[in-house]
């Protein structure tokens, strides 16, 4: 690396203060030995951990592991063993280890993702003169090797046990893994938006929508996988399953989002995923339930925070936008859509009859007040105002009088079209963040 790595910065925070954040803040650790060399210091201020020097660090790891046993309590019942230069660690993947060990009669706990053993490795106190007599650059690889018929092989959906700190490149590439599984349900505008943030930012990330979906902003909405097989949207692509192809679509390696044609959300208890955002807008309370995953998320009215999901994001305009709640509700629906440069009810198209739309126009074209967008049952839908076609139902779907099927932008901009709305971002950000300070 040219330079002391573990006081190098990843995403403003030191990659020593990373690899070491969910382990002195798990309840389920007793004790946290950190072993450095002579002339260590704290880049930037000391964790909440024991230091411990080895003085013979240069003859390997195996010398810093025996440090670090030597250094543990005499009642210790296993050492948990991690690497300084692995900074993705989460409190998931830490639980899911030490549950492992304790419900395992075995002595040794190995994680392993894609066939690639990885850190942490938990070994009972049983083998504790073996781990002080290490010597070498091999770690605890021997111990290993000679209980080999006591190790337990966890098998882990998670590529930041495998990723350490060698190279410059390292730094980008390997600290955006994130082994965090986030379920969305529904794939419509706001729902995309969401998915699309995390996704970019690493997380393992899946959607659930109708066979039929009536979104209308379509051309940024991953929702539109469902009807052509795959989309993408501002350079994130997704694409269509049914629930009989859902090991294929688990082995997706962060390429693309899988959409789900799932109405009853039966993905859930196939992935068993970490998160789940109902982000479905469906006014009230549904299917969702705060014991469906370790981290519920709701958007919008109709979920109570600490009931119904452990947050609630709000989703109506104003001052409190994409706010997240931790007790209560989300503001009730107002059924006025936003103000955009003076309009608001005058720029939601309705159908004025129930049958099959006919469209005869597209998203994106310029329309003028009373241009005819499209039919249903020989009843013309016409604009109210001029401006771009920003959404449309699809074509050939059977609607509802008075549903909205379509929206012009006053603004007249046809690249709005294709790019996530503020409102969407705005939300799909409080998700992120909700995520992140609740799977670290």
């Amino acid at each position: 690396m040219g330079t002391d790595k573990i006081a190098l910065t990843v995403h403003g925070e030191r990659v020593l203060y990373r690899a070491l954040s969910s382990l002195v803040c798990s309840a389920r650790i007793n004790k946290v030995v950190l072993v450095v060399q002579p002339g260590f210091s704290w880049p930037d201020g000391p964790v909440a951990c024991r230091i411990v020097t080895n003085p013979d660090f240069e003859q390997g790891m195996g010398s810093s592991l025996a440090a670090g046993v030597r250094a543990a309590d005499a009642d210790t019942e296993a050492y948990l063993i991690a690497l300084g230069d692995m900074p993705n660690l989460s409190m998931l993947t830490l639980n899911r280890l030490i549950d492992a060990f304790s419900n395992s009669s075995r002595g040794i706990v190995r994680p392993f993702y894609q066939g690639h053993a990885g850190h942490p490795v938990i070994i009972d106190r049983a083998y504790r003169e073996q781990l002080l007599a290490i010597t070498g650059d091999v770690g605890a690889r021997e111990v290993l090797k000679d209980h080999r018929n006591d190790v337990y092989e966890l098998l882990l959906d998670d590529p930041a046990i495998v990723h350490d700190i060698d190279r410059p490149e390292d730094i980008v590439a390997r600290t955006l893994a994130r082994n965090v599984k986030v379920l969305v349900k529904g794939a419509g505008e706001m729902a995309s938006g969401v998915a699309h943030q995390l996704f970019t930012c690493g997380f393992q990330v899946m959607m659930t929508d109708l066979e039929r979906p009536t979104t209308i902003r379509r051309a940024v909405a991953f929702s539109s996988a469902v009807q052509h097989g795959e989309v993408e949207v501002e350079g994130v692509q997704a694409r269509a399953f049914d629930l009989q192809h859902t090991a294929a679509a688990t082995d997706f390696s962060g390429r693309y989002i899988p959409v789900f044609v799932d109405p009853r959300c039966e993905l859930a208890e196939r992935w068993r995923p970490d998160v789940i955002i109902d982000a479905r807008l469906l006014k009230r309370q549904t299917d969702t339930k705060i014991t469906d995953a370790p981290l519920v998320i709701g958007l919008g009215p109709g979920f109570t925070a600490g009931a119904d999901v452990h947050l609630v994001v709000e989703t109506n305009r104003g001052h409190d936008l994409a706010r997240l709640i931790r007790h209560g509700q989300a503001q009730a629906n107002t059924s006025t859509p936003g103000m955009i440069k003076g309009h608001s009810k005058t720029r939601i198209l309705r159908s004025p009859a129930t049958g099959i739309f006919d469209a005869e126009r597209e998203i994106g074209d310029q329309v003028e007040a009373g241009d005819v967008v499209g039919r249903i049952r020989g009843q013309a839908l016409r604009t109210s105002i001029s401006g771009v076609l920003r959404g449309l139902i699809h074509p050939r779907y059977e609607v509802g009088e008075g549903q909205k099927i379509g929206d012009v932008d006053p603004r007249g901009d046809a690249s709005y079209c294709s790019t996530i709305s503020e409102k969407a971002r705005n939300i799909g950000g409080a998700c992120l963040l909700a995520v992140m300070q609740n799977t670290r």
